[in-house]
């Protein structure tokens, strides 16, 4: 989907396979199969797959359903994470498809990554990648480039680099949009996620161009021609009564029954004879618990279709009431007063992280301009010293590919911490909100309506925005250290992209192949040290991350009724691949739905039972008991992101 070049010198091995394959008489699904294997070793030997059981298990069912619906579906396709801050995503060769974990946390919904994949699916089914490798091939073909035929592609450093970066034709790209459009729509997801992630691609990059967007964005057609495109298909009309329908009822598969109707009211706002939208309506508000309006619905489909037997047994199976709202005794409207002075209480630290967080962004944009700049400027670099062409001896070739690798490497600090001012902003932002609903929920509490546990999940809920606060802030401490080790790891980068230039342009003076390597050296070392104290950042921050995201969620269910509550047992189930009964059963034994979540998300990791995680559980938040186990959070955040969003989302349409 997003990549950017592959040049003339990292083609070295592609062509020599190529030639082989078809001096053997090999057919092109043959040839395919073996340039995507070298080229997937390529890339995994550059980059780390995430190994999270959960998300690996999501992306690779999202990607084999989507599969399931493509016009090519007799090759064997991989679904792999790239754990690495750059928004980016890469078809290679037959079928193998990776993820890039920064565009798994820029993406704001599923549907954006259903999108996205189904995007990479199509440049698989049109065989777009082994194009673009045979366009390279056809005028790079000669004798001298047999002469690595011995070695395998996984072997030459920086070469996965360069491989990721590969780009199509914007007609090529353009096709993949509407190709990625179909597929998930046709999966039962919403291609309006492909607008989404196109607008705020287009604001995040217009607003400070961070340059971990840069390799998504250099050689692709301008994002406003690409929305505009979109926004012309039929499955993105909203008075399209089929197509939203077919939507909404993927929304309802998904437990998110107030988007399925804010969908479907305008289509029968539109069309007010199709009964199916009427039906879809009702479904969703008997679900919510809103009998008043979903015995409307279905009275309204009746008056269209007197005999419809669907909404004759449906209407007829509704209760007469709503689920009651439990009360609360005296001992827990007492614990909920008392805790609601100690919420009061986060107001300190709220602002003091909203101050640290402002001081940060001004640092990044301080401190680490340059650095940001170099890293910016890199691929377009390296692309304009492939489109000439330059005559370089093999030692030199891997020459270039080391220093791509290092240059690579050096820039992967810099979407970490570009990232990280993402993450603290975000819940910079969040926390006053979470203590506001917080604080609406223990009053209701403390004049008794309530279930039993929602004091105790509210305590653990502010237990765990306390301490993400303090872990955003020791992250963010660690700034001048960082700051000042990733600048001279681009100021290295910076001298290689130099020498790469001098030596495409004086390929005879040996002088700039030497200074080359040395600055190759160079970045390699100070993107060592750098990586470490990045590392130790990203540690907190993924920490911190998760108790927030633990705290979004739980409060999310606070104060809601209980028809409510069990959607959400549908919606937490739905994201952690389990079953709605599950998230019931870790409720009724004290869960809130974050902590049910996460724990469902660590028993993937550790093949525990997820109710092994309540240990101190009224105490202690729950991240403490599942990073005792050595569970990464990582993974976890990024599905727990999309579920705290698509529950806030229910929120406001139930309040």
């Amino acid at each position: 989907m997003y990549r950017q070049f592959l040049t003339k010198n990292t083609m070295l091995l592609l062509v020599a396979t190529f030639a082989a394959l078809v001096l053997s008489g090999c057919n092109e699904d043959k040839i395919e199969r073996s340039l995507g294997k070298q080229t997937a070793a390529a890339v995994e030997k550059e980059y780390v797959i995430e190994t999270d059981p959960l998300l690996s298990e999501w992306v690779n069912n999202m990607g084999q359903t989507l599969v399931g619906h493509s016009a090519r579906q007799h090759i064997p396709y991989s679904f792999k994470v790239i754990d690495n801050d750059m928004v980016n995503a890469f078809a290679a060769p037959y079928g193998h498809i990776y993820l890039v974990r920064g565009l798994l946390d820029f993406a704001d919904s599923e549907d954006e990554v259903w999108f996205i994949c189904g995007h990479e699916i199509t440049h698989v089914v049109k065989r777009d990648s082994i194009k673009s490798v045979k366009k390279n091939i056809l005028y790079s073909i000669g004798a001298a480039l047999l002469g690595s035929k011995s070695e395998t592609m996984g072997e030459v450093a920086g070469l996965g680099a360069g491989l990721l970066m590969l780009h199509y034709s914007r007609d090529d790209e353009r096709d993949a949009d509407d190709g990625g459009c179909q597929l998930s729509y046709t999966a039962g997801y919403d291609p309006r996620g492909a607008i989404s992630f196109f607008e705020r691609l287009q604001a995040k990059y217009e607003r400070s161009r961070p340059s971990q967007l840069e390799h998504l964005l250099l050689t692709h057609p301008p994002t406003a021609t690409r929305i505009a495109r979109q926004l012309g298909r039929a499955e993105l009309d909203p008075e399209n009564s089929e197509t939203t329908l077919r939507i909404a009822r993927g929304y309802q598969r998904r437990f998110q029954h107030g988007t399925a109707i804010k969908m479907l009211q305008g289509a029968a706002e539109a069309h007010p004879d199709q009964v199916n939208s009427h039906l879809a309506i009702a479904d969703s508000y008997a679900a919510l618990g809103l009998l008043p309006q979903a015995t409307d619905a279905y009275q309204t489909a009746l008056k269209l279709d007197h005999g419809n037997t669907y909404a004759l047994r449906q209407a007829g199976a509704m209760p007469d009431h709503p689920m009651k709202m439990p009360t609360l005794g005296p001992v827990h409207q007492k614990k909920a007063t008392t805790l609601l002075a100690n919420v009061a209480d986060l107001q300190g630290p709220i602002a003091l992280m909203n101050a640290q967080s402002n001081q940060f962004a001004n640092t990044l944009a301080q401190k680490m301009a340059a650095a940001a700049e170099t890293s910016r400027n890199s691929s377009s670099t390296i692309l304009s010293i492939s489109e000439t062409n330059p005559d370089l001896s093999d030692f030199q070739q891997n020459v270039f590919m080391g220093a791509t690798s290092a240059v690579a490497e050096a820039n992967n600090s810099v979407y970490a911490m570009e990232a990280l001012d993402t993450r603290v902003s975000a819940v910079s932002g969040d926390c006053e909100k979470l203590k506001g609903r917080l604080e609406k929920t223990l009053r209701q509490c403390a004049a008794g309506h309530g279930y039993g546990n929602d004091v105790e999940v509210a305590k653990r809920s502010w237990i765990a925005l306390r301490r993400s606060t303090e872990e955003f802030g020791k992250a963010m401490d660690n700034t001048p250290g960082t700051l000042a080790a990733i600048g001279k790891a681009q100021k290295a980068a910076a001298d290689a992209l130099l020498y790469m230039q001098l030596m495409a342009k004086h390929p005879g003076d040996a002088m700039y192949t030497q200074l080359l390597r040395q600055a190759a050296k160079q970045t390699r070392e100070h993107t060592k040290a750098a990586n470490a104290a990045v590392t130790k950042s990203k540690t907190i921050t993924s920490q911190a991350e998760a108790r927030a995201l633990l705290a979004r969620v739980n409060i999310a269910a606070l104060g809601l009724r209980p028809e409510m509550r069990e959607v959400f047992d549908g919606m937490v189930s739905h994201y952690t691949l389990s079953r709605p009964e599950q998230v019931t059963a870790l409720r009724n034994a004290g869960f809130g739905h974050g902590d049910a979540a996460f724990a469902l998300c660590a028993s993937k990791s550790t093949q525990s039972a997820p109710e092994t995680y309540a240990e101190n559980l009224p105490t202690y938040s729950l991240i403490n008991n599942i990073t005792k186990q050595g569970v990464k959070l990582g993974g976890a955040t990024v599905l727990m992101r999309y579920l705290a969003n698509a529950m806030e989302k229910e929120v406001e349409f139930a309040e």
